[in-house]
Order: structure tokens, then sequence, then C-alpha cells
């Protein structure tokens, strides 16, 4: 059925004059007699209806019935729409042009808690429930820009039934009759806390590093400026450290993404449970972090600082199933020595980093320390054209630093390190050609050179009677895999008459990242053969419990980093401790690098059974002076082996 429109004021009049004219000519001009009383009655009575419609019309202006529907669904209309109204969970209100509510809904009475005629005729300001959430001070501006035909918006602070706060979206539209004259206001509160919180989680996510939660370069950038600002109207120091795991890459790419992504996350909690609170933890990018201290008290407290949290990562931990031990080179920069700038205090700090890695990685380096060998020509650039003449010219040597027993100081074995004797630049050390032989390949023809040759030193003191001693030969990841290395080891022990026992191959720890099944395998021969393998630097690498299990290594090395502090870092110690225990329990011996001091010395002896090697008892010498020191133990050491 078609819902019947309302019928106007003025229709309905015209309709009950035109109804109402023929019974008043009636009721004048008709004989009274002629008429029955009933009728008489029923004619007077609607005269009297249409007079009371004119009184209403003309006191009220409103003719009586105006708006009144024909028969249909016009009253369930009307009930939906205040259903609707009143079940809006946002607060909603009717004003008048004045600003008093008219009208108000379920929500904003529950907010206020009033009933509605308490409210009726109100305004904001006048209700006390509000306080000043909605202060009455908007109104004016709300009005004006509604009146102008915008609807004013602002956002704000609602308070919930229990007393908690929440931002809050204020909207007022103004209401027009046909004429488009204002006649009110609808006011309507949402609650924008959704929307605001996803507002903030895209602005966190642009200045987070998703993975670690710690801030990225962009935030860095920002926040290391205004840091410097801080300290330069302060007058204040500030520290810049640069940190980069070593051999992080190949970890990553052995073990998987997912692994790595575990490193990274174990890093950046172990920085946040360091690094003072309010100062500035940033993941630069890859494995990259970046630390800023402010108000440090100079370069002895950035030393510090970089230095426990090396000391920190280096302890072990568990990622799936597997105990890892990292290593990691830090570089540091201050400002305003080193910089009055974010970007050159990081490329300073880089630079320092970079000094950390060519000292031999996990170690601590100032730019302040570190800028005159990165103003010097590399050495290793300056000779390369001279190794291939090195080589066919017999130029490379060994020199030979004790092992000894720390219980009896007694040497019982020694390592020899390769020395290249320049024509025109004396005795340089590995950190002068190494790098560049690893390059050129070169590598593999020095380590031949010196593996025969302590073979043939070995033989020259059994053939003196002075007995025999164990020497450790240091051998490259290019060597160790190369096609007939073993072979080329087993036939020098034969020609020199060298026991393989006393033979001791030393690889450092992140060259087992890079053992694939060649070098295992070689690894495994040399093991039959009877040759010992050591693992040097134990502690700057990657190395897991499963890994160095898998391997036939007979001793570790700890890394002279370890030991610099051993006296006075508790955590150093614990360290040694850890891995002198670890050594123990896979059946290794261990010896401790890079021992200078007796109460160095002293402070290794009391953790347990242990080897050492340090300037404290010898520095790399030539053969000669190896064979005149009085204390030359080979029982011991052969017994150890």
């Amino acid at each position: 059925m078609q819902q019947g429109k309302p019928m106007s004021g003025p229709a309905l009049l015209r309709l009950s004059l035109i109804a109402i004219l023929p019974v008043l000519w009636s009721l004048i001009a008709g004989p009274a007699a002629t008429a029955t009383p009933w009728i008489r009655a029923l004619e007077w009575g609607a005269v009297l209806v249409v007079g009371l419609i004119l009184l209403r019309w003309v006191f009220t202006g409103q003719p009586a019935g105006a708006g009144l529907r024909l028969p249909g669904l016009a009253g369930l209309r009307r009930s939906e729409v205040e259903s609707f109204f009143q079940q809006r969970p946002e607060v909603t209100v009717i004003l008048d042009p004045q600003g008093r509510i008219l009208r108000c809904n379920t929500a904003f009475r529950a907010l206020v808690d009033l009933p509605e005629d308490q409210l009726t005729g109100r305004r904001f300001d006048e209700i006390g429930a509000l306080q000043g959430v909605a202060e009455y001070d908007f109104w004016e501006d709300a009005r004006h820009s509604a009146d102008r035909g915008k609807a004013w918006s602002q956002q704000t602070w609602g308070q919930r039934a229990d007393g908690s706060l929440f931002p809050e979206q204020i909207m007022v539209r103004a209401l027009r009759d046909a004429a488009g004259a204002v006649t009110g206001y609808t006011f309507a509160a949402f609650d924008v806390s959704d929307l605001v919180m996803t507002k903030k989680e895209l602005e966190r996510s642009a200045l987070q590093d998703p993975l670690t939660g710690l801030f990225n370069r962009r935030y860095l950038e920002a926040e290391a400026e205004q840091a410097i600002e801080r300290c330069r109207g302060a007058g204040q120091n500030l520290g810049l450290l640069l940190l980069d795991l070593d051999d992080f890459k190949s970890l990553n790419d052995r073990r998987g993404h997912q692994f790595g992504d575990e490193v990274l996350t174990h890093v950046a909690e172990t920085l946040r449970g360091i690094v003072p609170l309010g100062d500035i933890i940033s993941r630069l990018g890859g494995d990259e972090f970046v630390v800023v201290a402010e108000d440090v008290a100079g370069p002895d407290a950035v030393h510090a600082l970089a230095e426990e949290i090396r000391g920190a990562l280096s302890l072990p931990f568990a990622i799936q199933d597997e105990t890892l031990r990292l290593s990691v080179s830090v570089g540091a920069s201050l400002f305003p020595e080193d910089g009055l700038h974010f970007e050159e205090l990081l490329g300073r700090a880089d630079a320092a980093m970079y000094q950390s890695k060519q000292l031999g990685r996990n170690r601590v380096s100032l730019f302040a320390a570190a800028r005159a060998a990165l103003e010097r020509p590399s050495t290793a650039e300056f000779h390369a054209e001279d190794l291939d003449d090195a080589v066919g010219d017999d130029c490379f040597v060994p020199y030979y630093q004790p092992i000894v027993d720390l219980a009896t100081r007694e040497m019982i074995g020694a390592e020899a390190l390769c020395r290249w004797q320049h024509p025109r630049h004396g005795l340089l050390r590995p950190a002068a050609f190494i790098s560049t032989a690893e390059t050129n390949g070169m590598i593999r023809e020095i380590d031949r050179a010196i593996i025969r040759k302590v073979c043939a030193q070995m033989a020259d003191w059994n053939e003196r009677a002075r007995g025999r001693l164990p020497i450790s030969v240091n051998v490259s990841a290019a060597t160790l895999t190369e096609p007939g290395f073993v072979r080329f080891l087993s036939d020098c022990c034969e020609e020199f008459g060298v026991s393989t026992g006393d033979l001791v191959i030393e690889l450092t720890e992140s060259m087992l990242l890079l053992a694939d099944d060649p070098g295992r395998r070689s690894l495994a021969r040399l093991r039959e053969l009877g040759l010992q393998i050591a693992l040097d630097d134990f502690g700057t690498g990657f190395s897991t419990l499963s890994l160095l299990k898998d391997l036939p290594v007979t001793r570790l090395k700890i890394d002279r980093s370890f030991v610099a502090h051993i006296d006075t870092n508790r955590r150093d110690r614990e360290i040694v401790s850890s891995i002198v225990s670890l050594g123990h329990a896979l059946g290794t011996d261990v010896v401790v690098e890079g021992v200078e001091t007796e109460s160095q010395a002293e402070m290794i002896a009391g953790i347990g059974d242990t080897i050492a090697q340090g300037y404290l008892f010898g520095k790399p010498m030539p053969a000669a002076e190896l064979a005149a020191c009085a204390n030359w133990n080979c029982d011991g050491m052969a017994s150890r082996a």
C-alpha cells in the first residue's frame, strides 16, 4: 500500500469551510421546526469543530491537524528514526540557534549521567559533568563556521565512565529550513582511538626498524643532530659508536635469514640492557648498529662503554637449540673533537671501525687513535708489487713465539709466525701483506714455504739432540681447501722425518664458517695423519657448539681481546673461564693468547689447567733465539697432545 502524504494546513481549512457552509446556511435560513433535534445537534457540532480549527490557526499559526498523515507506516518510520538517534554509539545532540539542548541521545546522557529533562534548554558550559572536555569556548568558533555552511571539526579528549581519557573528534553542523535559515545545530562526538592508534603505528613504523624495534636511520639522523645541539649548548661531549658484527654474512648464508634475524634481535636486546636510558640506539642497516651517548666524560668513557657492549655481545647465548658467540668490531668518534655534525661523526666512527677490522676484529677503536693509521698509505698496497719476487727469492721466514704451561712456566711448544724479510723495508709483519696475498692467490705459496721451513727447522733441532718441540703453523682457508694440500703435508713430514703429532695446524674461527665439504674432508684427513687442529682467535667469530662438535678440533686458542682487561674486568674473566670449561668438556687443550703481565698470568692460572702465549713469555723470535731458551720442555707438550 502506498503511504499517504500529510495534508497541509490551508488545504485542510478550505475543505473544512466548504463542508461547513451548507450546514451554517441550514441553521440560519432553515425553519427550526422542520428539523429533528439530533440533526440540529450534529450541525452545531460541525460548526464548533470548524471554529476550533480557526481559533488554533489564529493563536498558534498552525492549523489543527497540520502534519497529519493518512493511515499507513508514518508512525513506524518515526519510531525507527527515534531508535536510530538514541542508539547511536556517538554522542549526538540537537541544539537550538542559541546553543541550548533540544534533544540528546542515550550516549550523551550516559556521559553526563543526567536525564534528558534536566538537560533540555541548557548549554554545554552549564553542565558540570563535561568539565574541561567540551568547554564552551569552542562553541563560538563552531557556530560561526557552521553558519557559513562549513562543518566544524576538532579533535580533543573525551572521558569514559571509568574516568579514562580517549581521543575524540567533535563535529558541529547547522540545521536549516527550506529557506536556508539556521534553525539549530547538530553536535556529534566520535571516539577515534583506533584511528589515532593506527596513525601513531604508521608514524612509528616510519621511524623504527621493523625487525628489532630500534630506531632506523631516518630517526637516528634527526635525533642525533638534536643531541649534538644539546651538547653544544651545554658544553658537553657526545660519543657515537658504530658496531658491525664480524662474519655475519657468512653466518646468515650458512644458517638462513631467520636464524640471522634472531641474532640481530638478540643484539638489539643486549644493547637495550646496557646503553643508558635516554641515549639513542639505532639499527643503521644490515648488521650495523649505532649508539649515541650524550654527556660523556671523554674518550675513556666512550671506550669503556664500547668495551662493555663488546664484552656483553661476546657472551654465549642460545638460538634454535644452538649455543652461539658473537664477535663485534666497534668504531667510535667524539663530538666536538672528531666532528661537529652527525654525518661527520658517523664517517669518523666508520673509519675507526674499519681499523678494528684491520687489527683482527672483535676490537674497539677510537677515531683519534686510528687517524694516524688512516692517513698513512696502505703498506699492503705499497708492497703488493713485490710479492711475486718475494716467494721466488725465499724472503718469507718463520718467527717463533713460545707457548708455556702456566702451572710450571715451562715452554711446551711454539707458534710459527710468518715474516717477510723485505730487501728495502726490513722485516714486515703479516698485516702488511697477508690481505694482498689472499687477494691475488699468493697466500698458498707463502703457506707452503713456511710449512717447509718449519719442518726443516724441527728436523734440525732433532739432529742437534735439542729434542722435539711441537710447532703450530697458521694455514689460510685457500690453502686448506687446495687439492693436494694434505698430501703436501704428509710428504713434508716424511721428507724431514717430523712426527705428525708434533705439527699443529691453526685455523681462525671465522674459517670454520667457510669450511665446506672439501675443507672438512681435509681436516678429517689431517687428523687421520695424526696432526693436531687448533682453532685460533676463538671468541671473535660465529662459532657454535654444534659446529665445534662436528669438527676435529684438538685445541682452542682464546683471543687476546678477552685478556687485555681480565685482571680488572669481571665480564672478561667469566668469558675466559667459560671457554676454558668448554674446551675441557670437549677434550681439547686451551691456550690463552696475549698474556703480557704477571697479574694477567696469575688470574688465568687461577681459572684452571691452561696454556698461555704472549709477550710476558717471549715475543716472536728467530729459531736460534728460541733454541737458546733454557726452559725447553718437550715431554710436557707431547703428553698434552
